[in-house]
This record gives C-alpha cells, sequence and structure tokens, in this order.
C-alpha cells in the first residue's frame, strides 16, 4: 500500500527544488496533492507532471506571505479534495542583502521574518482547525540546518529558520492531543536549482565537498523522500522533532590542521 494513500496534501513553494520534489513524491505515495506557490507556470508544471504520471494535483496560485492567499490555499485543498491531512511549509528563501548582523539592513531582517517564520505560522494556524476537522494530520516544516550554526552568513535567514525549529516544538507540544504532529527538517547545502545557481564555479562545491563527511550533497529528492515519512503514518509517533540531513556535516567538529590528513580528526 502506498505511505499516503487517500491523503491530501498541500505543498507550498512546490513549482520548483525541494517543493517540486515534494509534491510528486507525495502523489507517487497516492496523495493528492496541492501545488502552492507564486509562479503560476512553475506550479502548473509541477501538478501537470503528477497528473501525466496518473496521480492527482492541482496548481493554486499563492503568496505566503498574503494571509488571504494561505486561507483561500487551504480552503482549496478541502473544497478540491475533501480534507486536510498534510501540510508541507516548503516555501522560504533570502535576500541578497542578508549577510552578518553588523551589515545586513531592517529590510532584509523583515523578508527573512516574513517570509520563513510568518508565513510557517500562519499556514499552521489556519491548517489546525481543518487538520482537527479530520481527525488530526501531519504538519512538516522546512527549516534549515544554518539555524543550528553560526559563521556561514545570511544571518536573518539563519534566525527565522531557528524560530521554526521553535514553533515546530510548540505546535507538536500543544496540538498532539487533537492527533496532529508537528515535525521539521533541516536541510544542509541541497543541489536544487536555485542553490546551483549560486555556485557558478564548480570549485565552490568542491572546496565545501572536501570538508563533509559523506560524498557528493543532497538533492531536492533526499529531502522529498524526508518529507514523505514525516507525513505518513509511518512516524506516527514523531513529534516536535528537526531532522538534520546533511551528510552529518553538522555532526562533524572543524578539523585541526593537519589531523584529518593524519587520520586522527
Amino acid at each position: 500500500m502506498q505511505r499516503l494513500q487517500d491523503k491530501v496534501a498541500v505543498v507550498t513553494g512546490g513549482g520548483t527544488g525541494i517543493g517540486a520534489a515534494g509534491v510528486v513524491a507525495m502523489a507517487r505515495e497516492g496523495a493528492a496533492v496541492v501545488v502552492a506557490g507564486r509562479t503560476v507556470e512553475n506550479i502548473e508544471a509541477t501538478a501537470a507532471r503528477v497528473v501525466a504520471a496518473g496521480g492527482r494535483a492541482i496548481a493554486v496560485r499563492t503568496d505566503v506571505t498574503v494571509e488571504a492567499d494561505v486561507v483561500a490555499l487551504l480552503e482549496r485543498a478541502v473544497a478540491e479534495f475533501g480534507r486536510l491531512d498534510v501540510l508541507f511549509n516548503n516555501a522560504g528563501g533570502t535576500a541578497r542583502a542578508d549577510r552578518d548582523v553588523e551589515h545586513t539592513p531592517e529590510s532584509a531582517w523583515r523578508h527573512a521574518f516574513e517570509l520563513n517564520l510568518l508565513a510557517t505560522a500562519t499556514g499552521i494556524r489556519h491548517a489546525i482547525p481543518l487538520m482537527v476537522a479530520g481527525g488530526g494530520g501531519s504538519i512538516v516544516n522546512n527549516a534549515s540546518a544554518g539555524a543550528f550554526a553560526g559563521g556561514s552568513g545570511k544571518v536573518a535567514y539563519a534566525a527565522a529558520k531557528a524560530g521554526v525549529v521553535q514553533l515546530t516544538r510548540h505546535v507538536a507540544s500543544s496540538h498532539g492531543e487533537q492527533g496532529i504532529r508537528c515535525n521539521a527538517i533541516a536541510p544542509g547545502l541541497t543541489l536544487s536549482e536555485g542553490a546551483l545557481a549560486g555556485f557558478p564555479r564548480p570549485e565552490m562545491l568542491e572546496a565545501i565537498g572536501r570538508h563533509q563527511p559523506l560524498p557528493g550533497f543532497a538533492t531536492p529528492e533526499d529531502i522529498a523522500e524526508l518529507a514523505v515519512f514525516l507525513a505518513s503514518d509511518a512516524s506516527r509517533y514523531v513529534n516536535g522533532q528537526t531532522h538534520v540531513i546533511d551528510g552529518g556535516t553538522m555532526a562533524m567538529a572543524p578539523a585541526t590542521p593537519g589531523l584529518r590528513a593524519a587520520g586522527r580528526a
């Protein structure tokens, strides 16, 4: 039996990257999927992929920073498919001006928090009553491994994603008795279209790869598989957790010069 058979899922930021991979994976596992995003061409293309493969999907143009859009999105899911079982809060991003504490302007801070934290909270707030009406559900939030470490830039984005981690705990604690689970995924560097655009020279990725325990990098499909597990009943007793998926990079202490070459770090 498919892991998401007869479930209805909403995926934000579903037009490209991790979101699109999540849509395809959830549909493959039997879910009817509502693909949300701001770029109509992208979300319609993702939905069309699902339908062409024999699945069920519709595209709904949504700006997750606009509460009325979020409400309309979730209501459309129920109107179209009868219920809401899964919300994958994947939409997010950062601004070019987001750098370090000293140089990041207030506008970049507001953008990071509105898009990554407030939008996630808005989606959850409006999804909970719909999930309760259906007997429960699973909320999966896309956080970031950057929420757990400093020194990598993008301070506003990292702080907002740290807020997503704590929001996940709160929702899990307050709504578990209503049958709603809430977990987060914290990807490291993932080779989505957007990430690859930020590394125009192959040697830049190669340099990062030399400091990771596992070779290569995560793909959007890797993240999607974890999202499917957390959305499904296979993870029925997993609640309030943030799952880092970075090949072990966050688990590894920085090497002392010379020790790794000697096999001692």
